[in-house]
């Protein structure tokens, strides 16, 4: 396998367009992944990273037999595994500008943006020349997003500093790469949106206001003031989806569809449910009969009798159809419509 992948490799190209054929590719590779975390989450076999790490080796391979343009497009790819956020930066020119600021002799580069009304992804590159990689374990960056009015849309710092907003947006994911030949240290963050959508980053800053790099029981920190600001060219389609017909024991409060994912807040009757009920029950189908599972961490509430969810849904604004069905197996269903 890994002779074919490397002679695939130098047959590749520079060009930055992505066939239809590519992305057929993609989303089979994580179709399949996804039955197979699931499989493996009833028999509790393997663990989910090994399965995600087979992900990244199957989507690779599977696109480059099948494909010779899609090399150019794989440094905008995030190591995330997240399907939305990598369709987006698969199918689309790269967006944004690329912008740096250097602070206490360290340069921070904002490489890759991806911003739709439920998820952020940002990639940063680092370097200095005081910074000692070694064998760092461990890296932290601590930020704040400020929006153009002046609020705060997300921030993720130490305990010990005061927040200047309400937190912002959950479900961080972190992800870093130390490349020791070049001294640069990349770092990737993916968050979610809560109880509601993304605001618009025109005019939008990112802060930078600490770094930290560790080694066992060492660690190396910068302090300082590192402000970026966000660019995207990326346009803010939507689709709202609208309950039609009966309501049985299931109320979609909020489905929204953009290009990352698909957002939405249910009840649902009932308090009692195992930490896993949801994850393997529920689901969308969409026009064509494909279904999509919960993938990531989902909010829980329970009161008065009914649990509220809060989750995100791998089907993005590219699969969309005008009608889908949201259920939970063994519960009720409904059928929702695009209510434009």
């Amino acid at each position: 396998m890994k002779e074919e992948l490397d002679k695939r490799l130098s047959q590749l190209n520079n060009e930055p367009d992505v066939s239809n054929l590519a992305r057929q590719a993609f989303d089979s590779s994580y179709a399949h992944v996804r039955n197979e975390a699931r499989a493996s989450r009833k028999k509790r076999k393997k663990p989910i990273y090994m399965l995600l790490t087979m992900a990244a080796a199957l989507t690779l391979f599977t696109m480059l037999s099948l494909d010779g343009t899609v090399l150019a497009t794989f440094n905008r790819l995030f190591s995330f595994q997240d399907r939305g956020i990598n369709q987006v930066a698969m199918t689309s020119e790269k967006n944004g500008r690329t912008e740096s600021a250097t602070d206490q002799h360290v340069t921070i580069t904002l490489e890759q943006i991806i911003a739709g009304q439920h998820k952020l992804a940002l990639r940063f590159a680092i370097a200095g020349d005081d910074i000692q990689l070694g064998d760092v374990t461990e890296f932290n960056l601590e930020y704040r997003i400020q929006a153009k009015d002046g609020t705060y849309l997300d921030e993720f710092i130490s305990d010990t500093k005061p927040l200047n907003g309400d937190g912002g947006l959950i479900g961080h994911r972190f992800d870093t790469y130390i490349d020791q030949k070049k001294g640069v240290t990349i770092h990737e963050i993916l968050a979610e949106s809560k109880d509601r959508d993304i605001p618009s980053l025109d005019g939008a800053k990112i802060h930078i206001e600490t770094l930290q790099w560790m080694q066992g029981d060492r660690s190396q920190t910068v302090n300082g003031n590192w402000m970026l600001p966000l660019h995207t060219t990326l346009p803010n389609e939507i689709m709202r989806y609208e309950v039609s017909g009966k309501v049985g024991k299931i109320e979609v409060v909020h489905a929204v569809t953009d290009l990352t994912s698909t957002h939405v807040v249910m009840r649902v009757d009932g308090e009692r449910y195992d930490e896993n009920f949801f994850f393997d029950n529920v689901y969308l189908k969409d026009g064509n009969g494909m279904i999509y599972r919960i993938e990531t961490n989902y909010q829980m509430e329970v009161m008065n009798g009914k649990t509220t969810l809060t989750f995100h849904l791998p089907y993005t604004i590219k699969d969309a159809t005008q009608k889908i069905d949201l259920g939970i197996e063994g519960v009720d269903m409904v059928t929702m419509t695009d209510s434009e």
